[in-house]
């Protein structure tokens, strides 16, 4: 089994993602979007 490589959020990210929680967009649009698992924790 291969382990998992994990990345953190970049700050570009993350203020997009603070963009479309303001703006009312689910988060696995927002997953979607950022082409990340909906399961990643967000800021």
């Amino acid at each position: 089994m291969t382990p998992k490589a994990y990345t953190h959020l970049s700050i570009y990210k993350r203020d997009l993602i603070t963009v479309f929680n303001s703006q009312g967009q689910s988060l696995r649009a927002i997953a979607r979007v950022l082409n990340r698992d909906p399961g990643t924790p967000l800021p």
